[in-house]
């Protein structure tokens, strides 16, 4: 079975642009993906990000709109596409790494050698307090 891949990017102008075949998917505040917690300060980024990942917990307990987004994510992996998950953070921790973990963990589930499997053996990024 193919299966293809998915990746942080960064929306700034500047930045790398997604390369051909890629799928660009926000997840800024624009999008339903987007981390409601503003961060004031530096200092706060990682309470934010766990944050987050506690609103993401909930939402996907209720089949909400961000886990169907994420599940889109997923099957675009599974049918071999690429996809390129973009905020204005990366490549600094962000709670795109909480949706990757989350997109990483589903794909492999189902593909256990997919090489998104290295982001479950890597240390987290900040101290999480969700559970997939």
């Amino acid at each position: 079975m193919k299966t293809g891949n998915a990746r942080l990017g960064n929306l700034r102008k500047g930045c790398p642009r997604p390369l051909p075949g890629e799928t660009e998917v926000r997840i800024d505040r624009t999008s339903v993906l987007g981390n409601r917690h503003v961060m004031k300060s530096e200092s706060e980024r990682g309470s934010v990000i766990a944050a987050f990942g506690v609103d993401l917990e909930a939402d996907v307990a209720a089949g909400g709109p961000a886990s169907k987004a994420i599940d889109d994510i997923v099957a675009r992996v599974l049918r071999g596409g690429s996809v390129v998950l973009e905020c204005w953070c990366c490549p600094k921790p962000c709670h795109g790494d909480v949706i990757l973990d989350r997109v990483a963990k589903l794909v492999c589930d189902r593909v256990p050698d997919h090489p998104l499997a290295s982001r479950l053996v890597k240390a987290p990024v900040v101290q999480q307090n969700y559970l997939w």
